[in-house]
């Protein structure tokens, strides 16, 4: 399992873990929340969800970490 956290942008599809604050003015408002997020690479570079909407680099003024999620092995279903 890893559990390589960083405070980095993700930088490659995937699936991930994000831990903190999205946005800036929440830190002092809220304990920080757990998302799941999707990077999804696109014709133009990588779109990024975060608990089912979009969530853009630009946006995050935020504090927090990600942590990419490693998938299980699927079963064969045939």
């Amino acid at each position: 399992m890893n559990e390589q956290w960083s405070n980095g942008w993700p930088s490659k599809p995937g699936k991930y873990w994000f831990y903190g604050w999205p946005y800036k003015e929440e830190k002092r408002e809220r304990p920080p929340e757990l998302n799941f997020v999707e990077v999804i690479k696109v014709s133009n570079g990588l779109m990024v969800v975060r608990s089912g909407a979009f969530w853009f680099k630009s946006e995050w003024e935020g504090e927090g970490m990600f942590c990419e999620i490693d998938l299980p092995s699927l079963p064969d279903l045939s």
